[in-house]
């Protein structure tokens, strides 16, 4: 990674402080690696939430819903 707020944001992954994580890559606009992040996490409403705002396709919100369905169907 070249960039230095991206190498903070994985440092921040890291060290399980997911939600600064996020935020930081929320603020330098880029949604598509909060996304993807919250996805390698398994938090699908977290997913959910952030298709809804614009980052990803109805294909992925679709993998998102049945995912969230499985885990509830899980517990």
């Amino acid at each position: 990674m070249d960039e230095k707020v991206k190498q903070k944001a994985e440092v921040a992954c890291f060290f399980k402080r997911y939600d600064e994580a996020e935020q930081i890559f929320r603020d330098i606009d880029r949604r598509d690696l909060a996304l993807d992040l919250r996805m390698r996490l398994g938090d699908w409403p977290k997913v959910v939430s952030l298709i809804e705002q614009g980052a990803g396709s109805d294909a992925m919100l679709t993998k998102a819903y049945k995912n969230l369905g499985d885990y509830s169907a899980e517990r």
